[in-house]
């Protein structure tokens, strides 16, 4: 999980760092390769998430629902709705190109963020610092959240590692 967090970081960091490289290499779907490459990753994080809690359980991925506490469930579940709703904000309100570096890896797009009007997901997008980082660790936290009872004790450590990753990726995008 850790490696592919760390890969994950290095390939979003090259994309913001490195942009001539990448539209070299893959001229005008830069963004579009980018894109699908970093969605495979996530997915990657996700199954190795998935084999990492299986092969730490004596019974398996078999969850056992008698053991969930009603409270951390119920808040899990808004935690998720929540950041995938923040989620859906971001491409709604400046793009999927814009999410995934269009303004450096495509010359075709205006490097600010300007938004054309004030609709509900571009204001909540200019609200919150990051949305779309916000609303994935968010994401990531309430699975901690819904099956802490059922987690491997240190499941909190994947979950904070996951989250200063998508940290540092704001701060590059930020300040680099």
């Amino acid at each position: 999980m850790k490696l592919k967090s760390i890969s994950d970081a290095r390939l979003a960091a090259s994309g913001w760092l490195l942009p001539s490289a990448w539209r070299k290499h893959f001229g005008g779907r830069a963004v579009a390769v980018f894109a699908f490459t970093i969605k495979s990753l996530q997915l990657i994080q996700g199954f190795t998430a998935y084999a990492w809690v299986w092969s730490n359980r004596d019974r398996g991925i078999c969850f056992n629902p008698s053991d969930m506490e009603l409270l951390p469930f119920v808040a899990g579940l808004v935690m998720l709705a929540l950041g995938q709703a923040l989620i859906r904000i971001s491409y709604t309100a400046i793009g999927w190109t814009k999410v995934y570096y269009g303004s450096k890896l495509s010359e075709h797009i205006a490097p600010d963020m300007t938004l054309s009007s004030e609709d509900g997901a571009q204001l909540m997008y200019r609200s919150l610092y990051k949305p779309h980082y916000v609303g994935t660790m968010l994401s990531v936290w309430s699975f901690v959240v819904i099956f802490y009872t059922q987690l491997p004790g240190n499941a909190w450590f994947i979950a904070s590692f996951l989250s200063l990753m998508y940290s540092i990726t704001a701060w590059v995008e930020d300040y680099l």
